[in-house]
């Protein structure tokens, strides 16, 4: 049997391990079923830098792009990358996203940010600084909030939640249920009828 590492069919699509490329670009039979990833292995696609590099700021990544109106060349307008943080350990490392806004930005532009320890940043290269999940760029009194929660809209009267779960201390699984609640919402169906109620669980009751 013949079995296809590489193929270009008459449209210019590339398949890897297949004969039938469905996309620009289609990989074929790399990856793992389990949840977790390793380093070894065929995992579907593998960028990086060379062997003798470790300097903070290297790392594979992939650009989005498109030819510029004017013909002048390609232009990406947006990116993700792997950020190797730290030169002397070629193992620690954060996950970026960028974009461009072509009437502010001459240059892709990190916007989100994951490091290695979980912290996720929108608007800032230093989410670590504040929390687990740190949001920068919004302030009162403008259209831009530092975050926002929205019902989906589908039906009159919704209300919008945010809910904190704790892990009770007489479980024997540890699961984090939920103990409270801060809701907004509209007592009727009138403008000035706002309200924000804060919730507490009675007894595993809402």
């Amino acid at each position: 049997t013949f079995n296809y590492a590489l193929n270009i069919d008459d449209t210019g699509n590339v398949g890897i391990g297949t004969s039938s490329p469905q996309s620009g670009l289609h990989i074929y039979g790399l990856g793992q079923s389990t949840a977790n990833i390793t380093d070894a292995g065929n995992q579907g696609a593998f960028l990086r830098v060379s062997d003798s590099t470790s300097t903070a700021g290297s790392g594979g990544g992939v650009i989005f792009g498109n030819n510029q109106s004017d013909d002048t060349g390609a232009v990406g307008f947006a990116a993700i990358k792997g950020y190797l943080t730290n030169g002397s350990d070629n193992t620690i490392g954060d996950l970026t996203f960028s974009t461009r806004n072509g009437t502010t930005d001459t240059a892709l532009t990190e916007r989100m940010r994951i490091e290695s320890s979980g912290y996720v940043g929108i608007g800032t290269t230093s989410p670590s600084t504040y929390g687990k999940l740190a949001v920068w760029g919004g302030k009162a009194g403008t259209s831009t909030s530092s975050a926002a929660f929205s019902t989906p809209g589908s039906a009159q009267g919704e209300d919008a939640d945010l809910a904190l779960y704790s892990t009770f201390e007489n479980t024997a699984d540890n699961i984090p249920r939920r103990t409270a609640d801060i809701i907004a919402g509209f007592n009727v169906s009138s403008w000035g009828a706002e309200y924000l109620s804060f919730n507490v669980g009675n007894n595993g009751s809402s």
